[in-house]
């Protein structure tokens, strides 16, 4: 199973720094990737293994697409149709935005129309939890839940790439000064994430807000409890976690601040929350570094 999170990818950032021969060539990478493993399963068990790939559009964007991107996943799907025929079983997409019908039309353009065919639209909506993955009449005939992630409504807490469940939006490049540059809106919130070791950890931090203006930032780390996820909630380690609090809510303000965060927890993820909540005009542009070592 091949799982895309299309919302938390950025197709505009991709295209500004690599050619598109070369994100041509990273989809067919995959592609081959992912026969091999097919081709390994098949020959171990016997029985005909093909790739099944979800794509969760929740959090996606139409303004976030690009048009050279989308071109070249359209022929690395055309050009994978012919060296791998037998390797897609089918696409099923999930949390379909009430806007999706708009750009369908689209999206098609850049398909081939054996690939369309084996396209599946799931009904559910595992982020609000109204229509768990349970309601989806291919879930059951493609996954065990045990193995689908949470933000897929299934049951397993783990990152997926080092992608947390919880993460909502797109990872952030590194800048030239090895810092992350995020925009926390006015009245909003922004969480970023980091792993925790098994044997606990400390976390260096540093933060440069721009003009000098303020944040809140705090921190917990949650620890996934066995078999207390459930299924029709999303929201990843959601009453499945044990949260302890880590950083108290703090006030900083200035060009740069620093500090280190002590998780003694046996292992878990790191949850550092920028708040603007008390700000109702003024968003803040935030740049951010951190650095995990083991205790």
């Amino acid at each position: 199973m091949v799982i895309v999170r299309a919302g938390l990818s950025n197709p505009l950032a991709i295209m500004s720094q690599l050619s598109y021969d070369k994100v041509l060539a990273w989809f067919m990478y995959n592609k081959e990737k992912s026969h091999l493993e097919c081709d390994r399963v098949t020959r171990e068990t016997g029985n005909l293994t093909k790739m099944v790939v979800v794509i969760d559009l929740n959090h996606t964007s139409w303004s976030g697409n690009d048009g050279g991107f989308s071109k070249a996943n359209g022929e690395s799907s055309n050009i994978g149709e012919f060296l791998y025929p037998q390797l897609l079983q089918c696409s099923v997409m999930i949390n379909i935005p009430s806007t999706f019908r708009l750009f369908f039309p689209v999206l098609k353009m850049f398909f081939s129309a054996k690939t369309l065919a084996k396209l599946k639209v799931c009904p559910a909506r595992t982020t609000s939890g109204e229509q768990p993955i349970a309601v989806c009449p291919h879930a059951a005939m493609l996954a065990n839940f045990e193995e689908l992630p949470t933000f897929l409504g299934g049951t397993c807490p783990r990152t997926i790439n080092g992608i947390p469940n919880e993460q909502t939006k797109p990872s952030v490049p590194l800048g030239e000064d090895g810092m992350q540059a995020i925009t926390v809106l006015n009245r909003d919130t922004y969480d970023v994430f980091a792993e925790i070791p098994e044997g606990g950890g400390v976390v260096l931090w540093r933060l440069k807000i721009e003009d000098g203006r303020g944040v809140e930032m705090s921190a917990v780390v949650k620890v996934p409890q066995e078999g207390k996820m459930s299924m029709a909630n999303s929201d990843a380690m959601s009453g499945a976690a044990e949260v302890l609090p880590v950083m108290a809510a703090t006030k900083l303000k200035g060009n740069d601040s620093e500090g280190e965060i002590r998780c003694e927890a046996p292992g878990g993820l790191l949850v550092i929350t920028f708040s603007n909540e008390h700000s109702w005009w003024n968003t803040k542009e935030v740049r951010y570094s951190l650095e995990v070592k083991p205790l």
